[in-house]
């Protein structure tokens, strides 16, 4: 069973460096564990990086205008709990497919 991990970071960053230990401690028990990541810092060959073309880093404003357009209309919103997730990058959601987990997971 091929297991994906999908993170923005893999070890720069508390929440990235737990999900990296997870990744890595299932790969030290036997499992078939990968890291899909949008800013890669480590040298491990198990942690893959999204296609350049699609660098997550370079949307984030554009995600922000979009979301923010939609949270308008709920104005009782709390930011830190409520998103939209209004913009899927396309091209990563292609490249993870491509993957062929049988289990993804989002950090």
């Amino acid at each position: 069973m091929k297991i994906l991990h999908v993170s923005t970071l893999d070890i720069a960053g508390g929440a990235a460096r737990g999900a990296y230990w997870i990744h890595r401690a299932m790969r030290e028990m036997g499992a078939d564990s990968w890291m899909f990541v949008s800013d890669k810092r480590s040298r491990d060959d198990s942690v893959a990086v999204c296609p350049a073309e699609m660098n997550w880093k370079e949307t984030i404003h554009t995600r922000t205008e979009l979301d923010d357009q939609r949270l308008a209309h709920y104005p009782k919103h709390e930011a830190v709990y409520f998103s939209p997730a209004s913009f899927a990058p396309g091209t990563a959601i292609d490249a993870i497919n491509r993957l062929e987990a049988d289990i993804i997971n989002l950090h």
